[in-house]
């Protein structure tokens, strides 16, 4: 696959966690990664800005992707999209699932209860999980239901961490159900208010995420035995490393209103550090996945 430094590097610049995985992978294995990761990033960036031009090319992307069209014109990320799409072999139904994740982020966001946000979490991160298992030489489909699980993991992660930067954007992936239907304007305010009422169930509410997020990483990682070692260590690595972020945030009592959590380059040589042992446990080579878990994506699951 012909790819250039550009894919690369922007994996470096927009996921530090990811890209120190990365590295663990082998070249050919990593340049289908940074490929991917440069497809989902776009596509993204598209959907953060609310734009309506913006708001029709990722429809129209995804009308391209479901008719199977190749664009005559536009512009050179569009066709770099599509090359993507195609150099990848992506799926066409899961590829279907993650723009209408990213074409929802285009409108204000309200996330109304808890099946909302499992289907969003994994429309926008399950999807990936699922588009990277052909890259990492996943071994069968069973495998596919965990690969998901780490996906929502991760996103919920992420929901956790920016809290009141989404608010800022318009958006709220806490349930309304955690937060008395707690609206964005209220959630900036409740952060100039630490001992308020509202900033209290919103650190409630971000500690009842995370508990449920722990839920998707253990599956996930249960699925590790699916994966040839070398690609079971990188995920090992990166899914540590994006719980930590978790642990950051419990370590900071949920203070959502101040500073977003990081990890730091210790935190990441510690994490490769305690990954290693996913090298060495091969002993649950078919784990049981648990139903519950895709209790909310029984719509989806037979795209998979």
């Amino acid at each position: 696959m012909n790819i250039d430094n550009a894919h690369e590097k922007v994996l470096g610049e927009h996921s530090k966690s990811f890209h120190w995985a990365s590295k663990l992978f082998p070249r050919k294995q990593r340049d289908s990664i940074s490929l991917l990761y440069f497809f989902c990033r776009t596509l993204d960036d598209l959907a953060d800005e609310k734009d309506k031009n913006n708001s029709r090319l990722l429809r129209d992307f995804k009308e391209r992707i479901i008719n199977e069209t190749r664009p005559e014109k536009g512009s050179n990320n569009f066709k770099r999209l599509q090359s993507a799409y195609h150099s990848l072999g992506l799926n066409k139904e899961v590829s279907s699932h993650l723009l209408d994740g990213l074409i929802s982020d285009q409108e204000t966001v309200q996330i109304k209860d808890e099946k909302e946000l499992v289907e969003y979490c994994y429309r926008v991160a399950g999807t990936v999980g699922l588009l990277m298992c052909p890259i990492l030489g996943c071994k069968g489909k069973e495998a596919l239901k965990f690969a998901v699980d780490l996906g929502v993991g991760m996103q919920m992660t992420n929901i956790a961490r920016d809290v009141f930067e989404d608010s800022n954007l318009d958006r709220r992936y806490l349930p309304g159900t955690w937060l008395d239907s707690m609206t964005t304007r209220e959630i900036r305010e409740s952060s100039q208010h630490p001992y308020s009422d509202s900033h209290r169930k919103i650190r409630i509410a971000i500690h009842r995420l995370l508990d449920l997020a722990q839920q998707y990483y253990e599956s996930g990682r249960q699925g590790l035995s699916y994966l040839p070692l070398r690609s079971r260590f990188g995920i090992a690595v990166a899914s540590n490393i994006y719980q930590d972020i978790g642990k950051k945030i419990r370590s900071k009592h949920f203070d959502w209103g101040k500073s977003r959590a990081y990890t730091t380059l210790f935190d990441k040589i510690l994490a490769t550090i305690f990954s290693t042992k996913y090298l060495m446990d091969v002993r649950q080579t078919n784990p049981k996945h648990s139903a519950i878990l895709h209790h909310h994506l029984k719509d989806f699951k037979r795209s998979w």
